[in-house]
């Protein structure tokens, strides 16, 4: 799967949109993990069902460290994704489209995946 010189985007299916437990959000929970899938795993970007990158209990401290180490890094990150319950767990292709707003923090994105 590595270095075979395809770009990844990692997606992260945790139920929460099943449950809407907003402080068990499974975010990512490791500094670690997350830096080796993008330094040593190569991938491009990541999204996932919940609001943030960090996990619930770390945003009620304003604590956004793993978001702030992903966008320091020149990699994005796309939030709030549905349906990843219908995506399979590799192979599918994922098409992204979004505005490019001058001075904008954030923007809303259109996302697919077209299936194997």
């Amino acid at each position: 799967m590595w270095g075979n010189g395809r770009k990844f985007f990692l997606l992260i299916r945790s139920c929460w949109l099943l449950t809407g437990e907003c402080f068990n959000t499974a975010g990512w929970r490791s500094e670690r993990a997350l830096k080796y899938l993008y330094e040593e795993g190569k991938i491009t970007a990541s999204g996932h069902e919940t609001t943030d990158t960090d996990p619930g209990v770390a945003t009620t401290k304003d604590d956004y460290s793993l978001e702030t180490y992903i966008l320091s890094t020149n990699h994005y990150q796309i939030e709030l994704l549905t349906n990843l319950d219908q995506v399979p767990e590799s192979g599918a292709i994922v098409v992204i489209s979004f505005p490019k707003p001058k001075g904008g923090s954030g923007f809303p994105a259109r996302v697919f995946a077209i299936l194997p």
